[in-house]
């Protein structure tokens, strides 16, 4: 008996360490898709009028139209899979936070960037899209897993 209760204490410590884990990826990443869906529902929601004097170009406008359609065609439901996707692929290869950090800002509205998963994609393009709103002042940051050794 001292066995098996060894044995079922060694998975449910387990288990426990890697739901944590799981958790703490799943929680930042759902911040940083909330802040894409946040400021790109509010950015696409300002009058017309307010949005042409605010966008830096036309194409600026442009590209927040694009974004905003792009995220708001994404469900609850395909963002938690295209997360399940990105955890997927990146196995055992970069923890998440080194995954985060080589994602680039410098994206052109249509291409995805290097080094982003999915999810991560939208807030890069979401980033270099605030440089073309010069006088709208946004007050977040992305946030990401510090990998403890």
């Amino acid at each position: 008996m001292g066995y098996r209760d060894g044995v079922i204490a060694g998975k449910e410590a387990a288990a426990q360490e890697g739901f944590n884990a799981g958790y703490k990826q799943a929680v930042l990443s759902g911040y940083n898709w909330g802040m894409v869906r946040g400021v790109t529902s509010a950015l696409a929601g300002l009058p017309a009028s307010l949005r042409d004097k605010l966008a830096a170009t036309g194409e600026s406008k442009d590209r927040l139209g694009r974004l905003y359609e792009s995220v708001q065609s994404i469900s609850s439901d395909d963002a938690l899979k295209m997360f399940h996707e990105d955890m997927s692929s990146r196995g055992s290869k970069k923890p998440h936070s080194q995954a985060e950090e080589s994602c680039s800002a410098e994206v052109s509205a249509d291409e995805p960037a290097a080094g982003c998963g999915q999810l991560d994609n939208y807030l890069a393009k979401l980033e270099s899209l605030t440089t073309g709103f010069p006088d709208v002042k946004l007050h977040w940051e992305r946030k990401t897993l510090v990998h403890k050794e």
